[in-house]
């Protein structure tokens, strides 16, 4: 069976190929409004679920990967910051604090009856910042890095990987994609 990574994240492209050999990515149609009424946990499966499905609509004879990430500080939902000054603000927000990353992940697949069988779950990740001065901030603006994820980081790479700290068993579920689980799940299809 054809493995879909329903994503264009490059970070989820390498956590995947240390578990699956071979696969295609396909890019779905990200639905970006969050819900003001949903928390992050149900918006982030949400998430996981409209892309695996999008895609397993399209390729019905594979087997779909979907995964989306939501940090959350206190009530607040952090997605992929949309500009620079959302960035900011993120950055801002999680400086000094305790706060969690939600990833989940929906695995999809046709069950040859027209119905769409499918296995889905959200591992809930704490996380604690260190406190950022306006300087470290503004040259991690300034890099670029921010760019495309949630939250504004990448636990896996510097200089946020020195700023954050993790349960080393979290970090590939905080970079985009729980693939500890996701090796056993797939093996269920």
């Amino acid at each position: 069976m054809r493995i879909l990574l329903a994503s264009a994240s490059p970070r989820r492209k390498r956590l995947l190929s240390k578990i699956v050999e071979s696969f295609e990515c396909v890019v779905p149609r990200e639905p970006r409004h969050l819900s003001r009424k949903m928390d992050a946990k149900h918006e982030s499966m949400r998430m996981a679920e409209f892309k695996a499905v999008w895609v397993a609509l399209k390729n019905p004879n594979a087997l779909v990967i979907g995964a989306d990430t939501l940090v959350q500080v206190g009530t607040n939902k952090l997605a992929k910051p949309k500009n620079k000054a959302d960035a900011k603000s993120q950055m801002h927000m999680i400086s000094g604090s305790r706060f969690f990353a939600l990833s989940s992940v929906c695995i999809c697949a046709f069950d040859g009856k027209k119905r769409i069988k499918k296995r889905k779950w959200t591992k809930k990740c704490r996380i604690e910042c260190m406190e950022l001065t306006d300087a470290q901030i503004n040259r991690y603006l300034e890099s670029k890095k921010w760019q495309g994820k949630a939250g504004s980081f990448n636990i896996m790479e510097y200089p946020t990987s020195k700023w954050l700290c993790a349960d080393k068993q979290d970090i590939n579920a905080i970079a985009g994609l729980e693939i500890k689980r996701l090796k056993k799940e797939i093996g269920k299809f």
